[in-house]
């Protein structure tokens, strides 16, 4: 190894893949949208802005065997609202808000919304898969609702 040469190990997980040091990183992507989407494992760790100003954007999540895998969906038009579908009958647990909310579990593919009616501006949700199925909350803001 050369002088002033720093060597760092292999890593490849969803969402960060490293190999022999920075020059590696990945950088996880914004994508901000009015159309409905599927998503893909490739797009983990993407902010998803949900700019549709009008009627209900939706976007249909890969399977949660997939562990590791998250997105963080965010509210840019507080007209519109976001439906996250879960893939076939995986589950999705949240809190209907993010204080003291009622504990929200989605099953049998049951997907989760932020309406009209109540989000805000800046409203969010970041969720991950667990690698058998279900998808759990890491962070959030506004309300979220059963589909």
């Amino acid at each position: 190894m050369a002088k002033n040469e720093i060597s760092a190990p292999s890593i490849n997980t969803p969402g960060l893949n490293l190999t022999g040091g920075v020059q590696g990183l990945r950088v996880a992507p914004i994508i901000t949208s009015e159309d409905t989407r599927t998503l893909k494992v490739e797009e983990s760790g993407a902010m998803i802005i949900a700019t549709k100003g009008s009627t209900t954007q939706v976007f249909t999540l890969p399977a949660a065997s997939n562990g590791g895998v998250n997105y963080t969906f965010k509210c840019a038009s507080a007209a519109g609202e976001i439906l996250i579908d879960p893939n076939g009958t995986d589950d999705i647990q949240c809190k209907a808000t993010n204080d003291a909310g009622a504990n929200i579990v989605n099953t049998d593919g049951t997907g989760l919304k932020n309406t009209a009616g109540t989000n805000v501006l800046g409203d969010y949700l970041t969720i991950e898969a667990d690698g058998s199925g279900k998808w759990y909350t890491r962070g959030q803001s506004g309300i979220w609702a059963s589909q």
